[in-house]
This record gives C-alpha cells, structure tokens and sequence, in this order.
C-alpha cells in the first residue's frame, strides 16, 4: 500500500513524500525532491538517511543504451553496499529518461527483498508518470492518497 502525496509543478513530480507497504515486508518511506541541478530521493526503511550514493548518466552514443557512474559519497561500500548500488541505479534510469541531472540517493534498506525493490520503483514511475515495468507491482498494492 501506499500513503502520502506529491506536488508537481511544471508537469513532473517536484516533491515526493509517501510509504510504500509489501504485505509481509518492511515499509519504506521514500522522499523525492527535484532541484534545478539533480535529483535527491530517499528510500529508508529506519527513518535514518544510510547511505549517500550519486548517480550521473554516462555520454550515450550512436543510441545505443546508456551506462552510469555511482560514487558512494558516505555510507556502505563493496559487496556491503551492492543492494544500495541497485537502488541508485534503478533510479537513476528513472529520472535519466526525463533528463541528465545526477540523482542523490540516501538509502536505508535493511530488508532487501525483490518485491520491495519493484514496488519502490513503482511507485516513483507512478508519480514521475512513466509506464510501469511489467511485473512491478506484483505483491504490492498500490492506493494513492493525495
């Protein structure tokens, strides 16, 4: 389930402030605030900021797919901090189809299974209104209260 709201400007979400609840799992607060030079968006499940990862989108050339840079800036690195890295790039792909600002992600997971990760990101494609990915909301159900 998911509870919370948005405020968009201009088209896109601007802000994002909302729980999203797997039947079974940890809920995870996710936070997202759009500034004119990058993204900052916060998925913890403590109610603490975790790790700092940026993402940048990579020059792209002759169309083919894009690759990204994740810096850990502060927090959890190696295999420690992979989940993390899942995160910072699942969002960075996100935002990245809307424009080339980097994305700050501050990640607190502490249960890493796979359907919180596809409901998270649900949700974000939700709100930035993107096609969801086939399969994302799958253990997850998704009520928004605006």
């Amino acid at each position: 389930m998911e509870t919370g709201g948005a405020s968009a400007a201009g088209g896109g979400v601007r802000e994002l402030n909302t729980q999203v609840e797997v039947e079974g799992r940890k809920a995870s607060n996710v936070v997202v605030n759009v500034y004119t030079d990058k993204v900052v968006v916060m998925v913890t499940q403590n109610n603490r900021l975790g790790t700092v990862i940026e993402a940048k989108k990579d020059l792209c050339l002759d169309g083919k797919e894009p690759t990204y840079s994740l810096n850990t800036l502060l927090g959890r690195r190696g295999e420690a901090g992979l989940i993390d890295g899942v995160y910072a790039r699942g969002l960075m792909e996100r935002f990245g189809k809307r424009d080339n600002r980097p994305v700050v992600a501050m990640l607190a997971i502490l249960d890493d299974h796979p359907s919180i990760f596809r409901a998270v990101m649900a949700c974000i494609d939700a709100h930035l209104g993107l096609a969801a990915p086939a399969g994302a909301s799958a253990g997850a159900s998704a009520t928004a209260a605006e």
